[in-house]
């Protein structure tokens, strides 16, 4: 894993390490037929919700890596979760903004920390020693909302490109049909 940004650490950012920045606490177990299916909270898995519960394990906001399977799969969960085993979690300290951090997870690609020769694994002693430069907590909200900008600018052009897609689909059923009709070309 390159971690190249890490050595450029920017004025005013702090450089560190994963498990001092945001410490990771095991998930726990809890089988599909304890849970209540009735609850409100959701239950996450490595690769996502996995059910639902009437308790929490975490108050949220917290970050849900994956463990076992989707190794380093990182969920954002707003209020009250229950991680399972297969999973890590981290709550955050006030002056972190969780959607920063989530980003930096994404931009990590933990998945290059498995070892494991069966089940993909993520050790959490690989993930505590992965240096990173951390901003301070204005910088953090003010590169959130960078992200989102563009992210949203993004799902805008895919937008406009799907539209367009679907506009020369029908500019060539309508040159086909031209063409089978005897329009296309005159006689």
């Amino acid at each position: 894993m390159s971690h190249a940004f890490y050595q450029q650490c920017p004025a005013g950012w702090r450089a560190t390490t994963l498990g001092d920045e945001l410490p990771l606490t095991y998930g726990k177990g809890l089988p599909a037929k304890s849970r209540d299916a009735t609850g409100t909270v959701p239950v996450y898995g490595s690769a996502g919700v996995a059910g639902y519960h009437s308790q929490f394990l975490a108050l949220g906001p917290a970050l849900i890596v994956g463990r076992k399977g989707n190794v380093g799969m990182a969920h954002l969960v707003a209020g009250p979760c229950w991680p399972i085993d297969t999973t890590y979690f981290t709550t955050f300290r006030p002056e972190q903004a969780p959607k920063f951090f989530k980003y930096l997870l994404d931009h990590l690609d933990l998945r290059s920390l498995d070892k494991s020769t069966a089940i993909p694994s993520l050790s959490r002693d690989d993930y505590n020693a992965v240096r990173v430069s951390v901003p301070g907590a204005e910088e953090q909200h003010r590169i959130v909302a960078a992200i989102e900008m563009h992210f949203s600018r993004l799902d805008a052009a895919v937008a406009s490109l799907t539209r367009a897609k679907a506009n020369v689909k029908r500019a060539r059923a309508s040159v086909l049909k031209a063409a089978v009709e005897g329009r296309l070309v005159p006689t």
